[in-house]
């Protein structure tokens, strides 16, 4: 394959581009396919040169397809798609040293051959073909890979196996040889990057300086949370928390509002938070330390005795049982807006205590009550017909007694009648009110009456 190459002469080569010295010498003639070149020839450039025997096998041989022709010479007849154009768009062809005395080829890195770099509006631009189009283009079935031999084994596997010479030279399946780079340009461009230019430069548009990408560096806490002290259950609090990044450009932002955490339930076992910050990809952690403690469960009423086990007041357990509890009265009737007084008689052996812990029930007014010492109070807006009162040992919680107090309710009077009315005449009676004449004649006779009688009884005084 002969492809992506600039080939420039600024005099007409009287043997022609492709010739063949002796037909006679060597394996004869290969076959050698031509693709994505730029030839530069005066007018009256032939493309074959050699005897009438060598000319015809060349003509039979060399495949040319996609090529690009100037300086005043015709395309080649074999070639099917020619590009042919007197400025093809090289920022100056030719233009590069006559001699070189050095022992080292002058490679594109020298600068020295810059003259054949592409304008930026060359006509050559993604006019080449890839390889694999070549490939197709020149009849190719199926690729052979050759990197695992040495150019002349592979040309010997080829001859023996009667591989078709296209599927045995694809630049990327042909063995390595030193120097060679198949996918790159005079220059060192790639050539596999989108579609391919014509000759030996690939055209590579400057772009412009980029600034520095900024990355996250830190991530560091400038100021503890206000809670770092947890009951099991409870979640993570960063109320009062200040966190700061730090960016490879020097500067340094607070990004408190922007950090994640964990948002399960604290364990005991959880010793620290992680903190995270991520910008653009990047993500840093940092831990807030803190402290879990064991959630602790309501615990039921403890007894009122000593803690210290070795004081004589505190009776040994093991030496004291609680027999019975017993109410007294056992039975009582209240009104509402009534109190009574309870007692409670505990009986057992050993040392124990008497005391017992007092409860009410059955109420439907919160303010009927009975306090430590079993004082009940029976509110004067209870409604309930009974209510249970409860003695419960404080020393043995399943020794308890029970008795129901009944409440009565005040019967409903009725209005009182007018003492001063007469049943059967419905009217005052007495010197109230107004009198009639009947009335007033017989209250004038009863009060004659009654000061003749103490006439009479002054009298019998008097004789006695």
């Amino acid at each position: 394959m002969i492809y992506n190459n600039t080939i420039y002469s600024d005099t007409v080569l009287d043997r022609g581009v492709f010739y063949l010295s002796n037909t006679g010498a060597g394996q004869g003639v290969n076959d050698g396919f031509v693709f994505n070149n730029v030839f530069s020839f005066p007018q009256g450039q032939n493309t074959y040169g050699g005897d009438a025997q060598g000319l015809a096998l060349v003509q039979e041989h060399m495949k040319i397809y996609n090529n690009a022709y100037t300086g005043g010479m015709s395309a080649f007849d074999a070639d099917a798609k020619p590009l042919q154009e007197d400025d093809l768009g090289i920022e100056s062809l030719g233009n590069a040293p006559e001699t070189h005395e050095g022992k080292e080829a002058v490679t594109g890195s020298s600068g020295l051959l810059d003259g054949y770099k592409l304008e930026m509006d060359s006509v050559l631009i993604d006019k080449g073909l890839t390889v694999e189009e070549a490939w197709k283009h020149f009849g190719g079935t199926k690729l052979v890979d050759g990197r695992k031999y040495s150019p002349r084994e592979f040309f010997e596997e080829a001859k023996a196996q009667d591989y078709a010479s296209i599927d045995c030279i694809m630049g990327n399946n042909f063995p390595e040889v030193l120097g060679a780079a198949y996918d790159k340009d005079f220059f060192g461009e790639s050539i596999t990057k989108g579609r391919p230019d014509i000759g030996a430069a690939e055209y590579s548009m400057s772009e412009p300086e980029k600034p520095d990408k900024i990355v996250l560096e830190s991530l560091s806490i400038q100021r503890a949370p206000e809670k770092t002290k947890y009951t099991e259950g409870e979640f993570f609090e960063p109320e009062g928390m200040e966190v700061k990044a730090g960016f490879s450009d020097g500067n340094v932002r607070d990004v408190t509002g922007e950090i994640s955490y964990s948002k399960e339930p604290l364990k005991t076992s959880d010793k620290e938070v992680v903190i995270r910050y991520t910008y653009d990809g990047v993500t840093k952690e940092v831990v807030q330390e803190i402290v879990v403690n064991v959630k602790e469960e309501p615990q039921p009423p403890k007894s009122e005795w000593p803690e210290n086990p070795e004081n004589p007041e505190e009776p040994d357990s093991s030496e004291w049982t609680i027999d019975s509890v017993k109410i007294i009265p056992e039975k009582v009737d209240l009104k509402a807006g009534e109190s009574k007084q309870f007692t409670a008689e505990v009986k057992g052996k050993g040392e124990f205590s008497k005391e017992v812990f007092w409860e009410v029930a059955g109420n439907k007014d919160k303010d009927t009550r009975i306090d430590e010492k079993g004082n009940l109070c029976v509110s004067k807006g209870e409604t309930s017909e009974e209510v249970n009162i409860k003695a419960i040992s404080k020393a043995d919680a399943d020794k308890f007694d029970e008795v129901t107090v009944k409440i009565k309710r005040e019967p409903v009077k009725e209005p009182e009648k007018d003492k001063n009315s007469n049943a059967a005449t419905g009217k005052p009676v007495g010197n109230k009110g107004v009198q009639t004449g009947d009335e007033s004649q017989v209250v004038m006779f009863l009060v004659m009456l009654g000061v003749a009688g103490g006439f009479l009884k002054m009298y019998r005084r008097k004789r006695q």
